[in-house]
């Protein structure tokens, strides 16, 4: 079955999750999309709004921290210290926005992301993802190809995808990992990761 197929397949294909959703937003490469947090960053600070980033991968912090580093309003959040999240949100919410710069490949892990927020009292509806076609989970399941894709649709490398059957897909790419018993556990870089995903 490929990218396309899984990207559209049924709506029967796994349980629907409850609590706080998740929605990716998929951007033609990893440059793009952290182009779109960028902006996303001088936009909450117009609006003097707090911004939470929540990273997965060391590589992620770095690419931003010359472009992001005066940005009084940005705090940056590693996903796997739940404690950050929980002291992030000790002020409450209502002047925060929250966002997540990359998917990680083993769904249980991000589960537990969208718990520790939940816990920590966030309450909007949805949390977004946001992803480059090579990242990690992404290309792993032959991402080359959308890209390829896109371009041909004419979509500029700034304009996202994002649609709940995107998120369904994303999801079902990283419970094909766990049927393959591939305990993924905690990796925070990049390289490794798709060093360990491309060997299994």
């Amino acid at each position: 079955m490929g990218f396309l197929s899984r990207l559209f397949g049924s709506k029967n294909d796994r349980a629907k999750r409850t609590g706080l959703q998740k929605t990716d937003r998929v951007y033609i490469d990893r440059k793009a999309a952290n182009r779109a947090i960028i902006r996303h960053c001088v936009e909450s600070g117009q609006l003097q709004r707090q911004l939470i980033i929540i990273y997965f991968f060391k590589e992620t912090k770095a690419e931003f921290e010359v472009a992001v580093t005066n940005a009084t309003n940005v705090s940056w959040v590693n996903a796997f210290f739940p404690a950050q999240i929980r002291q992030a949100g000790i002020g409450g919410w209502d002047n925060v926005d929250v966002i997540v710069a990359e998917t990680y490949p083993d769904i249980n892990t991000e589960q537990q992301l969208l718990d520790e927020l939940t816990n920590a009292g966030y309450t909007k509806p949805t949390l977004t993802f946001y992803n480059g076609l090579d990242d990690p989970t992404l290309v792993l399941f032959g991402a080359e190809r959308i890209q390829k894709l896109m371009r041909s649709l004419g979509l500029k490398d700034d304009e996202p995808v994002e649609h709940k059957m995107i998120t369904k897909s994303m999801d079902r790419a990283q419970e094909k990992l766990s049927k393959k018993n591939f305990s993924i556990g905690r990796i925070d870089s990049r390289v490794e990761m798709v060093r360990r995903l491309t060997s299994v």
